[in-house]
C-alpha cells in the first residue's frame, strides 16, 4: 500500500533527527519495514515507495558506516527509480553515491556513476535541455578535477575555460585584488 504524504514527512523527519546510533537504526527498520511490506508490487506507487525507502537506507547505511551496504542500498534505489520511469531520482542517486565512491578514492566507479547522471539526465528532460546540458557540464569537470559543482555556479573556471565575467585567465593573484 503506497506510503500517504504524512507518512512521508515523518519517515523524513526521524530521518533528519536520527543522531545517535539508536536512532539510526530505528529509522533504518522503519524504511526497511517500506521495503519489506512493498517488495514485487506492480504498483506504480509502491515501488516508488521501495525505491525512495532504499535511497534512504543508503544515506543511513553510510551514516552508520556501513558502506557495503550503502553502496548496495543506492545502486538498488537507482534501478529501481530507473525501471519505474524515474531517471531523474536515478540521477541525482548516481551523484549521491559517485561523491561516495570519491570519498572512498574509488575515482574510476565515481566517473562511471558521474557518466551515468548525464544519461539519467538526458533521458529524463531530452538532448540539449539546460538539465543535460548542466549535467555534461558537471562531468566535465569532475573529469578534469575530480570535484563536483552545481553547474549554475561554474561561471569561472580555468581548468574548463569557462569564463562568464570576461576577466580572462592570464591574471595572477596580484590582478585580482
Amino acid at each position: 500500500m503506497a506510503l500517504g504524504s504524512d507518512t512521508y514527512l515523518l519517515l523524513h523527519k526521524m530521518l533528519e533527527a536520527a543522531e545517535t546510533q539508536e536512532d539510526l537504526e530505528i529509522a533504518r527498520k522503519s524504511f526497511q519495514a517500506v521495503v519489506d511490506e512493498n517488495r514485487g508490487s506492480q504498483s506504480r506507487d509502491d515501488r516508488f515507495d521501495v525505491a525512495w525507502s532504499m535511497s534512504c537506507l543508503a544515506g543511513i547505511y553510510v551514516r552508520l558506516k556501513q558502506i557495503t551496504l550503502a553502496e548496495q542500498a543506492y545502486l538498488a534505489a537507482i534501478r529501481l527509480f530507473d525501471e519505474n520511469d524515474m531517471a531523474v531520482h536515478s540521477a541525482w542517486l548516481s551523484v549521491a553515491l559517485a561523491k561516495l565512491y570519491v570519498e572512498l578514492g574509488r575515482a574510476q566507479e565515481a566517473h562511471i556513476h558521474m557518466k551515468a547522471y548525464v544519461a539519467f539526465e538526458t533521458r529524463e528532460w531530452g538532448e540539449g535541455s539546460d538539465h543535460a546540458l548542466c549535467a555534461q557540464e558537471e562531468l566535465v569537470h569532475f573529469e578534469k578535477t575530480g570535484e563536483f559543482i552545481q553547474a549554475i555556479d561554474h561561471r569561472w573556471c580555468a581548468a574548463c575555460g569557462v569564463d562568464d565575467y570576461g576577466v580572462g585567465f592570464d591574471l595572477d593573484e596580484e590582478d585580482l585584488k
